[in-house]
């Protein structure tokens, strides 16, 4: 069971176990630099050190407590790639580093910048001398995220210094600091958090990209404001299925925008997330190319192979070893609200069917249970816009999976 320890910077620090730091940054807090320049110094109302940013003689730095964060301005320092300028969160008086030693900390830090930057978080520890470890991100321009680091804290410890370097001159944001010990636990195998991985449902729970049509083309607008075209289609398809009596199809082009999200799926960081599902195509070796993303943009790509299907039915199972470590070829920054979606995005001009599809903590396999029935809708307007006053109305659909009578209305 895990103890929890809050310092809010509005008051005090104040400590049940000695597990958890937190740093929600108030307007009331203080900021001033060293006598010497060389650093500037975050506190709270009661006068505690919260951080500390350290500033070598060539750079310039300015720092505010703004909008309840801590915002950070190293645009004329001369922090590089391999030279970070950083800022260190202090513990607490009433948390030693000694109730950290052999333990696994996490840490983690929401931030955002002013452009597309790279940052390092850092656990600095000291025994006689100071060592430690390190993990590098790229963010994307205003687009806050929850950075995570973990690690193993050596035995009798003096010391300890979570950090945070920039890598990119830019302005930060940083909203909050956490830092928690934690038992690494194997989790059980859950169940399926998919209400309609078999399609049997309708469209609940599977959407596409959010796109603009340009009506004389018939082409869409990328969210970085280029035009592709609408080359994928998505339909139910009630005459090829792998189990009940629906599937997702998919008619596919190369370098298509839209894509198929199925989702929103729950993930715990630090744990395992299986996804199963079962596929076929109208071509050999076709490759399905679903990945995983969060809505800050983030994404936990797989080997592209592991994907291929072809003319049978072939079941697909992939795992993700530890949340919020990075996939292949992609960062694997993940969002605050630990959550993530199926993206199926295929780029082999060829006809998918995709069926069954399970998500889970965990790394064992969850198998597909399928219901003898389902219900499903059809609002009165397909768009759901509906103006005050006007009616609204609904068919409801139960679906009997099991009989050769499929439907009742």
């Amino acid at each position: 069971m895990k103890a929890i320890l809050l310092c809010n910077l509005l008051a005090a620090f104040s400590l049940c176990s000695a597990a958890t730091v937190t740093q929600n940054y108030q307007d009331s807090d203080t900021v001033a630099a060293s006598r010497d320049g060389r650093s500037i110094v975050c506190r709270n109302q009661d006068k505690q050190i919260l951080a500390v940013l350290t500033i070598p003689p060539d750079s310039k730095a300015a720092v505010q407590i703004k909008d309840k964060a801590l915002v950070v301005d190293v645009r004329n320092s001369t922090v590089t790639t391999k030279r970070n300028l950083p800022l260190s969160f202090q513990l607490p008086p009433s948390v030693s580093p000694a109730e950290l030693s052999g333990q696994k900390v996490r840490f983690t830090v929401r931030l955002k910048a002013d452009c597309d930057a790279e940052v390092m978080l850092m656990m600095m520890q000291k025994q006689n001398t100071w060592k430690g470890g390190s993990r590098r991100f790229k963010i994307n321009k205003d687009t806050p995220v929850t950075l995570l680091y973990e690690a193993q804290a050596l035995p009798g410890l003096t010391g300890f210094s979570p950090r945070i370097g920039f890598h990119t001159p830019a302005v930060y944001t940083i909203e909050e600091m956490r830092l928690e010990t934690f038992r690494e636990e194997k989790s059980a195998v859950s169940g399926s958090q998919l209400p309609n991985g078999g399609a049997e449902r309708g469209w609940l729970g599977a959407y596409g990209d959010p796109l603009k049509v340009q009506s004389d083309s018939n082409r869409l607008q990328w969210f970085d404001g280029s035009w592709q075209t609408a080359d994928r289609n998505f339909f139910l398809d009630t005459e090829e299925f792998h189990s009940g009596r629906t599937s997702f199809r998919i008619e596919a082009k190369p370098n298509a925008a839209n894509r198929l999200y199925i989702g929103p799926v729950k993930v715990m960081p630090g744990q395992p997330l299986r996804i199963t599902y079962w596929a076929k195509a109208s071509k050999p070796n076709a490759g399905v190319g679903m990945f995983l993303v969060c809505n800050s943009g983030a994404a936990y790509g797989f080997p592209a192979a592991s994907q291929n299907v072809g003319a049978e039915w072939k079941k697909i199972s992939l795992l993700v070893p530890t949340w919020g470590r990075g996939g292949v070829g992609l960062d694997g920054n993940m969002n605050v609200h630990n959550e993530t979606y199926l993206c199926f995005s295929p780029q082999t001009d060829a006809t998918f069917w995709i069926d069954d599809i399970t998500a889970s903590t965990g790394t064992g396999e969850v198998p597909f249970v399928q219901t003898p029935f389902a219900v499903s809708g059809t609002m009165n307007d397909p768009d759901c816009n509906y103006a005050p006053g006007e009616k609204i109305s609904a068919e409801v659909v139960i679906s009997n999976l099991s009989k050769k009578t499929p439907y009742m209305r």
